[in-house]
Order: structure tokens, then sequence, then C-alpha cells
């Protein structure tokens, strides 16, 4: 019996997931970039400004930081204001990798694509582009916030949940998709059962004792000044901001799959959904096309 792999199906089992939503922008998952339309692509300028947003908080505010005197820096004390800077220096490298490579996808958008399932595969692409660009911009913000409020300890506490979370929603996401493809649950595997129930039982408390410690012990702590108030709540960005990430994983996750099975069985789905010309090569092209095809059957 072969193994029922995630992008193992055929095209009647991929009909499962894939519907015909996916010639909408809403059911693609991706609003304009998966539109065939020049000036539905000029909406995806819009987005660029995301860029800007991105640069300054990953870029151009951590090293600002870095060099910020004392008197200009309130809320957040100076350590945590240095490590910023610390973490999103050698990070900037990665950032700006992405950044100018999600502007370039944008514009080498308006090619026109040769169908439109090769439209989403490129749009996707672009917005996966997006998403590691918005992953690292506030990634050095974060985690210095968080190793500033609750110190070394309790970072690594979040990152344990982070990682339970995470391995837990991917595999749940992955379970399901293949559910619904082959008709049968995935057994779950036993490797991560001792840490799930570690964290269940303790997490919470051992997260408690950790920012006790940065509030007294100040054991693996890098940040030697008085414990501020105010950090309880910047503390905690790193954890949710992951968590929202590992979220969107699951939404990206869920459309790759279903973009792989419209794209690898395209000419199918086009039959199958009885795709007119407009949709499928867009509405300048399908009308020559059958304009041509029109001028075929009066010969």
């Amino acid at each position: 019996m072969s193994k029922k792999t995630l992008f193992g199906a055929s095209f009647d089992q991929s009909k499962k997931i894939v519907t015909e939503d996916i010639l909408t922008e809403d059911g693609a998952g991706i609003g304009v970039l998966s539109s065939m339309s020049f000036w539905r692509k000029c909406l995806a300028f819009v987005v660029l400004a995301l860029v800007f947003i991105g640069y300054f908080i990953g870029i151009a505010f951590p090293e600002g930081m870095l060099n910020a005197p004392n008197e200009d820096i309130k809320i957040i004390s100076q350590s945590t204001a240095h490590l910023m800077g610390v973490i999103g220096i050698p990070m900037r490298p990665i950032i700006e990798l992405f950044m100018y490579s999600f502007v370039a996808l944008v514009f080498i958008n308006f090619i026109p694509k040769l169908n439109y399932a090769h439209q989403l595969v490129y749009g996707w692409l672009t917005m996966i582009f997006f998403a590691i660009f918005g992953l690292f911009s506030v990634l050095p913000l974060a985690t210095a916030l968080t190793l500033g409020a609750f110190g070394s300890l309790a970072f690594i506490l979040q990152v344990l949940i982070i990682i339970y979370f995470g391995t837990l929603k991917i595999r749940s996401t992955i379970s399901n998709i293949k559910g619904q493809l082959y008709h049968h649950k995935q057994p779950a595997k036993d490797w991560m059962t001792l840490l799930q129930t570690l964290i269940k039982k303790y997490g919470g408390f051992l997260l408690l004792l950790s920012i006790l410690n940065r509030w007294f012990f100040h054991f693996g702590d890098i940040n030697k000044g008085g414990f501020e108030l105010f950090s309880l709540i910047y503390g905690w960005i790193f954890l949710f901001f992951s968590i929202g990430y590992i979220l969107m994983l699951q939404f990206i996750i869920k459309h790759i799959v279903t973009v792989f099975y419209f794209f690898k069985y395209r000419n199918e789905y086009r039959t199958y959904f009885k795709i007119p010309n407009e949709i499928w090569y867009g509405k300048l092209r399908g009308k020559l096309k059958n304009k041509l095809k029109n001028k075929r059957r009066t010969k």
C-alpha cells in the first residue's frame, strides 16, 4: 500500500479540498495578488506602504536604539534599547533580502502569466516573501522587549510554549488536510508527548517563577536595572506575536496545498470548473482567444 503523502493525492482526491472559490480573490487567499487584471494588480502597491513600516521596525528603530542617549529612551530601559540594536544589526541583511525581493516580485507581477494557475503560484510566492519579511522585521523588537522585561529564563519558557503550540497546530493542520484527501485521520506521534505534558502542567507556574526571578533574584538576567511595571505588558509581545504567526502559518499551509493541487491538475480543473477564457487568461487575452476561436468556427 502506497504511503499517503500531503502532495501525493490524485485529481479525484484533490477535489475534496479544491473548490470553485479558488477562482475568487477571497478564495485564493491572497487578494489582488491572484488577479489577472492589470488595474487590480496596481492595488498591490498599497501593500508597499507596509514595507516602510517593516523597515522602520526591523532596521531603523533598532539601530537608532543602539546609540540613543539615556534621556531619549522612555518606557524601556537603556539595556533593553541596546539589546534591540544588538539583535537587529545581524538581522539587517536578512530583512533587506526579503524586503527587496518582495518589492521586486510586486513589480514583476505586472508581467502577464501564462494562465490563472501560474498567477496563483506566483501570487503565493510573493505573499510568502512578505510574510518572512514581516517575521524578521518584528523579531528584534519583540525579542529584546521580552528579554528586557522578564529575562532569559522566561524567554526560554516562552520559546518552549511557542514550539509546543506551533508543533501542535501545524501537525493538526497537516493531519486535517490528509484526512480530507484520504478520508482518514493521521495517528499522532509520541515524540512531543513529554514536552506537551510538562508545559500543560507546569508551564504557567514556571513562567510565574521566571518573572519572579527577574523581579528578585536576577539569575540569567541581562537587564540589571529595576523591574518596570510596564514591562508586564510588553514582555508578552514575543509570545503573542509568535502565536499570531503560527495561526497565519496554518492559513498559509492550507492554501499552499490547495494551490499546489490546482496547479498540478490545472488542465483537469479548467475543464471541471468550466473556467472561461476571460478568467483563465485575463479579460484582454481571454477576449482575443474567443475572437480567434470564433473566426476558426466561421471558416
